[in-house]
C-alpha cells in the first residue's frame, strides 16, 4: 500500500458546487490540484467529472455560464418537478467524457438504491458515454425534484440524499483505492464524517454559508467561486479567510461617520426597515462600530442595520455592493 497517495472528495449540495470550482482554482494556483482518485455526490459527481478531465477552464466557462433553467426545467409527465434534459444535456455538451472513460486515475461516483436504500459506489472509468451520464444523472437525481433515475433496469435517487445516502464519500477511496490521505471539500459545513483512525483528512468547509442548493443565479454562483478560492487560499496560508466585499469596505470606511456617508452615496433607494434580527437566516460579515454588515444564507444578497437592528442599506449582489463602495471612494477624495 503506497500511503503517499492523496485523494479528492467532493461534496454534494447542489448549487453550491460553484464553490469547488474556487477550490480547484487555488489549488491549481498552488500546484496542488494533482490527486490520484477523485470521488464526488451529487453535484460533487459531477465537479468529480470535470476535475477529472483536467481543464479548469472548461470547469469555469461552465459554471460561469450555467443558468437556472439547465437545471430545472418544467417536467411534462406529472411525476416530478423538473426534468432532466437540461442536466443531461450539460453533461453531452460540457463534459469531456473520453477523458473520464480513460482516465489514469480512478473516478467515483454514488448513488442511492431506491429498492434497499443503499448506497453504491461506481467507478467510471472503462464505462461507455451512456453509462457515465446515466450515473452522473441519477447521482444528481434530489428527489423532492428530479425523482428517481434508471441505471441498468434499477432505479435510484441523488447519491448525498440525507436518508440512506453518503454525502461525502470516502468510502471508495478508502477501501477500494487504499487511500489514505484525503482533500475534503465539503458545501455545507453540517456533514458528519466518520473516519477510520489511520485516514489523515483535511477538510475545506465554507466559511459562510453557500445560501440554498437551487438558487443558480449568476451572481450567486460567482460568489460561491470566489469563496471558494478565498478559503482555499486562507487555509493553506494559515490566515482567516475575509470576503473580498469585507476588504473593499474596511478600506473605504474606518468609522461610524464614514459609514453614514457610505449609507447615504452608495446603497439604493432605502427606507429605514426594522428587521428579524438573528442567526438563521443571516451571517454576520463584520463591524463597523454598532453597525454590521450581513449576508442572506439563502438569497447571498446583503444589507447593514444600525445599533437599534435597523436596515439601513442593502444590496441584492456584491458587484452592486462592490459598485457603491467605488462610488463612495470617488466621492471622498473630492
Amino acid at each position: 500500500m503506497n500511503t503517499s497517495k492523496r485523494g479528492l472528495v467532493l461534496g454534494g449540495g447542489g448549487a453550491k458546487g460553484a464553490y469547488q470550482i474556487g477550490v480547484w482554482r487555488a489549488l491549481r494556483e498552488m500546484g496542488l490540484d494533482q490527486f490520484d482518485a477523485i470521488s464526488g455526490a451529487s453535484v460533487g459527481a459531477l465537479n468529480a467529472v470535470l476535475w477529472a478531465s483536467g481543464d479548469y477552464e472548461n470547469a469555469y466557462r461552465v459554471w460561469s455560464t450555467l443558468r437556472f433553467s439547465d437545471f430545472i426545467t418544467p417536467s411534462t409527465d406529472g411525476q416530478r418537478m423538473a426534468s432532466r434534459d437540461g442536466l443531461r444535456r450539460i453533461i453531452r455538451e460540457h463534459a469531456d467524457l473520453a477523458a473520464v472513460r480513460t482516465c489514469p486515475i480512478p473516478v467515483y461516483v454514488n448513488i442511492l438504491s431506491a429498492k434497499t436504500m443503499q448506497v453504491e459506489y461506481r467507478k467510471l472509468n472503462g464505462l461507455s458515454d451512456t453509462e457515465i451520464v446515466d450515473l452522473l444523472i441519477a447521482s444528481s437525481s434530489i428527489p423532492a425534484v428530479y425523482g428517481k433515475a434508471e441505471v441498468g433496469g434499477e432505479q435510484y435517487w441523488d447519491g448525498g440524499f440525507f436518508i440512506g445516502g453518503d454525502n461525502v464519500p470516502v468510502y471508495p477511496l478508502y477501501h477500494n483505492e487504499n487511500i489514505r490521505d484525503l482533500l475534503i471539500v465539503e458545501l455545507t459545513g453540517h456533514e458528519r464524517v466518520e473516519f477510520p483512525a489511520d485516514c489523515r483528512a483535511l477538510r475545506i468547509i465554507p466559511d459562510y454559508s453557500l445560501g440554498n442548493l437551487l438558487h443558480f443565479g449568476q451572481s450567486a454562483i460567482a460568489q460561491r467561486m470566489e469563496q471558494g478560492y478565498r478559503d482555499t487560499m486562507a487555509l493553506f496560508s494559515g490566515t482567516d479567510p475575509e470576503l473580498p466585499e469585507v476588504e473593499a469596505l474596511l478600506d473605504a470606511v474606518h468609522s461610524e461617520q464614514e459609514l453614514e456617508a457610505f449609507i447615504r452615496c452608495g446603497s439604493y433607494p432605502n427606507a429605514p426597515l426594522s428587521v428579524m434580527d438573528g442567526g438563521v437566516f443571516w451571517d454576520d460579515i463584520c463591524t463597523i462600530g454598532s453597525y454590521r454588515l450581513q449576508r442572506n444564507k439563502q438569497f447571498l444578497n446583503l444589507r447593514i442595520l444600525d445599533g437599534t437592528g435597523v436596515r439601513r442599506a442593502w444590496w441584492l449582489r456584491s458587484c452592486d455592493f462592490l459598485a457603491a463602495i467605488e462610488k463612495y471612494k470617488a466621492l471622498a477624495v473630492r
